[in-house]
């Protein structure tokens, strides 16, 4: 069943589209030019996502969006919660591109929306207080009767403070910061 929609997703702030690719999927319909939904080309599997403790962090920023470039009826849904923090899903704005490229090649009707804000639904991630090490959750993206579910692994990690007084580790040897004349 072809889609007028494209999907996109970003994690951590990077965009991913599997919709986005410039080859068309193999159940493309030619008669609509926009690709049908396939779990296959959207799955963002071994995802991990590193926060420090205490920290929230930004797990994605998904769209779903069609040639006029508004949004296109989806869910998203949280199949499976984290043992170790909660979710906070909310509404925002990105620009459809991945890296500083857009999502669509010329040609595909939605290349023209590269330019824009585009509205999107995002989610981030709350370790638990005291919480430092790995934790997973999994998400379900739905448009219609297509749908994908994707594992999200994120390792929260503590870093220790320094000791009072101790001397700052440096890698490799020290510049040299004086100047001729200095003695």
């Amino acid at each position: 069943m072809a889609r007028s929609a494209a999907w996109g997703l970003g994690l951590a702030t990077l965009a991913l589209a599997g919709a986005a690719l410039a080859d068309p999927a193999p159940d493309e319909d030619a008669s609509m030019g926009v690709p049908s939904i396939d779990a296959g080309a959207y799955r963002i599997s071994g995802e991990t996502i590193f926060t420090p403790a205490g920290a929230p962090v930004t797990l994605f920023h998904f769209f779903a969006i069609g040639p006029d470039c508004e949004a296109a009826p989806a869910a998203v849904t949280l199949s499976e919660a984290p043992e170790h923090g909660h979710i906070a899903f909310s509404e925002g704005a990105q620009p459809p591109v991945a890296g500083q490229q857009p999502m669509w090649a010329a040609g595909d009707p939605r290349a023209h929306c590269a330019d824009r804000l585009v509205a999107t639904r995002d989610a981030t991630y709350v370790p638990d207080p005291a919480f430092a090490g790995h934790d997973r959750l999994v998400v379900t993206f739905r448009e219609g009767e297509a749908s994908f579910s994707d594992a999200i692994d994120v390792n929260v990690i503590k870093f220790k403070p320094p000791r009072p007084g101790a001397k700052r580790k440096t890698h490799g040897p020290a510049a040299d910061t004086s100047y001729p004349g200095d003695d």
